[in-house]
């Protein structure tokens, strides 16, 4: 029997093998049935640990589910599953079964955001539909052994509803806060698009009270990254001695025994390996929240950014932008010494690299030579990463629809 979150895993794997073929933009199919399906389970909601299995709602597909699409011809045919066993009825959710309600939320709501900015579409899943559900705990106690007695004995604190605060290295830690900015940035995107947004029709200081407050926002989260940056340890210096792995010499068919000596040496290597995880995550964290600030001040499309028929290029915003164009190509550069071949996160860096370079595209076109050391490093650093990504990132379907805005 399906259970609810393996036909949404379902979903999310279905979309993601699609997204790596080359018909790319069929895997928004897949995204949209089960955005769709974790509203309608109310996946963004928190569930009481005694509140009974059946209690959250039963799955039934046919024309219930059906009716939640605008075409039902998308809806994937796996057949008729319901939950209305007799032996799941008396049954309570556990804190694992919750955790996994909670991480698949989170995850199809970071997916929402970045699939919006790379195809410029409206979101679907919106902020007030998980404003009381609770962030995903950290990996490391996610995996570790002792989870559901802990979370039933002493839970760890944790925020409710969308986070703007860097809490770690993994993607829940780091990439949902930036995804959560993403979304209120981009719902700002839309509506400076609308006439009567544009023009300041209703309140002619919202568009620049909304800047500002997404500037604080940014600025909260790019504290926090730095906060987490220097709470990062030294790297251990002790090296695995092959010669002195084991102290006591072996008999025949003994088992070697491990030495203080060799669990020294692996501690420090696991400890090496978080330091290195922690870097690398802050190194994209800052990237991305770089990129995020050119696209609250800058232009999305790089035609109208090469055309300049507003005069951009001689405002204050574009001094900020390109300000933070340098900084996204240094934070590049850290990315490429931490991680050479960029596979941290291949499934999302191509779009945020893109907007990245594109000012640096316009200094390259109207300033031709006459540029400063900083902009010249900042775009070899740039084309250096470009050139990293040829094999681990594909890019070529997001350029095709930032051309077409």
């Amino acid at each position: 029997m399906f259970m609810q979150v393996d036909i949404l895993a379902t979903y999310i794997h279905l979309a993601t093998i699609v997204s790596a073929s080359e018909r790319k933009a069929a895997s928004l199919r897949w995204w949209n049935a089960a955005w769709s399906l974790a509203r309608e389970l109310k996946f963004g909601r928190e569930v009481l640990p005694n509140v009974p299995r059946h209690g959250i709602g039963e799955y039934r597909r046919d024309a219930d589910i059906r009716g939640s699409f605008s075409d039902g011809r998308y809806l994937p045919q796996l057949g008729k599953v319901t939950m209305t066993d007799s032996t799941h009825n008396a049954e309570f959710l556990s804190e694992e079964q919750r955790e996994e309600r909670r991480r698949t939320w989170w995850l199809l709501y970071s997916m929402d955001r970045h699939l919006a900015l790379c195809y410029n579409r409206q979101l679907a899943l919106l902020d007030r539909d998980c404003c009381g559900l609770f962030q995903p705990v950290d990996d490391t106690f996610w995996q570790s052994t002792h989870f559901e007695s802990t979370m039933l004995r002493s839970p760890p604190p944790r925020h409710t509803g969308p986070s703007i605060i860097c809490t770690g290295p993994s993607v829940f830690g780091y990439f949902l806060p930036a995804m959560t900015l993403l979304g209120q940035i981009i719902d700002l995107n839309l509506a400076r698009n609308r006439p009567s947004y544009a023009t300041g029709y209703h309140n002619p200081n919202k568009y620049d009270a909304d800047v500002l407050d997404l500037g604080r926002q940014l600025e909260i989260y790019a504290q926090s990254v730095r906060d987490l940056e220097t709470q990062t340890p030294a790297p251990s210096s002790a090296e695995p001695n092959v010669d002195n792995l084991y102290a006591e010499p072996l008999t025949y068919n003994e088992a070697p025994t491990p030495s203080v000596k060799s669990s020294s040496t692996t501690d420090s290597h696991v400890q090496n390996e978080n330091i290195l995880l922690l870097k690398t995550a802050i190194a994209y964290a800052k990237h991305i929240m770089n990129v995020l600030a050119i696209l609250v001040s800058g232009k999305w499309d790089p035609i109208t950014l090469l055309e300049d028929r507003d005069l951009w290029i001689s405002t204050d915003s574009f001094v900020t932008a390109t300000d933070h164009a340098i900084a996204a190509a240094e934070a590049v550069g850290t990315i490429l010494e931490v991680d050479p071949d960029l596979s941290f996160m291949p499934f999302f860096f191509g779009i945020y690299l893109l907007q990245g370079s594109f000012l640096l595209l316009l200094f390259a076109d109207k300033l031709q030579g006459d540029v400063s050391e900083n902009l010249v490093r900042a775009c070899e650093v740039v084309i250096r990463a470009h050139e990293a990504s040829v094999v681990t990132l594909d890019t070529l379907y997001q350029v095709s629809h930032i051309l077409h805005y």
